[in-house]
């Protein structure tokens, strides 16, 4: 409820929904394509989305991987299947995705990138 959510199931289009939706955050899924990371990177190329928060959503079979990406610039790693008991904050959580997380009350839609 108060969110509005758009889905790109093709990485290249990503950039363009994007521009057209500015999103507050964007839900990246690691089970597709390389695992979001160059798509994270093309998104924080671009200066007005540099802040933009991005979390990989990932499942556990990708664990390591979806790690490293907090590394290259993820702003948080969320597991599958996602639940209520993953909104609690954690050290490398931004505040602003800290505060979009905890004001869900159900779990997060598809991925902006599925």
């Amino acid at each position: 409820e108060g969110y509005e959510v758009q889905a790109e199931s093709d990485p290249k289009g990503v950039l363009d929904k994007i521009r057209l939706f500015v999103p507050d955050v964007v839900l990246l899924d690691m089970s597709v394509g390389d695992g979001g990371s160059d798509l994270m990177r093309m998104i924080h190329r671009d200066r007005r989305y540099q802040d933009l928060p991005i979390v990989i959503v990932s499942s556990p079979t990708h664990h390591d991987a979806a790690m490293t990406t907090l590394t290259e610039g993820a702003d948080d790693v969320v597991m599958k299947p996602v639940g209520s008991s993953d909104r609690t904050e954690a050290p490398w959580r931004s505040s602003e995705w800290v505060r979009i997380w905890n004001g869900l009350t159900a779990p997060p839609a598809p991925p902006l990138c599925s």
